[in-house]
């Protein structure tokens, strides 16, 4: 319509499928600058805020990727992605700084781990680094007792997957959990014999003797998630670590 009536197309606010974007400055040798860091499915773009948002650069992650790395800079607002444009050249280090940047690089990795689930981010196990997961029991409170599931430790956050089929349920990215993010919680200890109900007999033969924690978010309305594993001291030190390495955020546990 633009053309047919002569005028001048009105350039795209942010590309069409853009799940979040950044207010960054983009530091280069010769000065910093101010960049709108949009992230997609497939891509990274940055845009001038002081041009109408014209798209400077896009740098993809799926197929032949124009990203290497994903890095944490020397401060806490630092990171530096490794890429290249066009597929041309090679990869250069390329640094910014965001107040967001627990926020950014959260939605950052889980679009490069959503195109790894689809075989189309190759480059994923380099930036997230491998997975960790293990068996598990939740507590639900719609039939009152213990399910079995998988938990997943990601480079963004703490998964639960059904068994079967392996599909996500529930997450808790690293940035939403509260301090401390996680609980250790005693075992369950039966009432001395002869004192023990029918209630309690039938709830201690369902509760895990060992292993059981809470996750507990920043959202004052959501409930702490209660799952048990024998290798709970294993998954919460994974999840410090990844935490710790990934984003820079530490997880307490109590």
């Amino acid at each position: 319509m633009d053309k047919i009536l002569g005028r001048k197309p009105t350039p795209e606010l942010k590309p069409p499928d853009c799940l979040s974007r950044y207010v960054v400055t983009k530091h280069a040798w010769y000065k910093k600058y101010k960049r709108i860091f949009c992230i997609t499915p497939t891509a990274i773009h940055t845009q001038n805020p002081e041009r109408t948002l014209v798209l400077t650069n896009s740098y993809t992650f799926v197929g032949d990727s124009d990203i290497e790395s994903v890095t944490l800079g020397a401060d806490e607002f630092e990171f530096i992605v490794s890429a290249r444009q066009e597929k041309k050249g090679k990869f250069k280090p390329l640094k910014f700084t965001s107040k967001h940047r627990q926020l950014l690089l959260t939605d950052l990795f889980q679009c490069m781990a959503a195109a790894s689930a689809m075989a189309r981010c190759l480059v994923a196990s380099k930036v997230l680094g491998a997975h960790q997961d293990f068996p598990a029991v939740k507590w639900s409170r719609g039939s009152n007792g213990w399910k079995p599931v998988t938990l997943r430790v990601t480079a963004f956050g703490l998964e639960s997957l059904e068994s079967k089929s392996g599909a996500a349920k529930w997450r808790c990215d690293y940035q939403r959990m509260s301090s401390p993010g996680i609980m250790l919680l005693a075992p369950y200890v039966p009432p001395p014999a002869g004192h023990a109900d029918t209630a309690s007999a039938v709830a201690a033969a369902a509760t895990p003797q060992d292993g059981v924690f809470a996750v507990v978010t920043k959202l004052g309305r959501s409930a702490p998630r209660v799952f048990a594993t024998r290798s709970r001291d294993t998954l919460v030190a994974q999840v410090q670590q990844v935490a710790r390495k990934r984003l820079a955020i530490n997880i307490m546990s109590e």
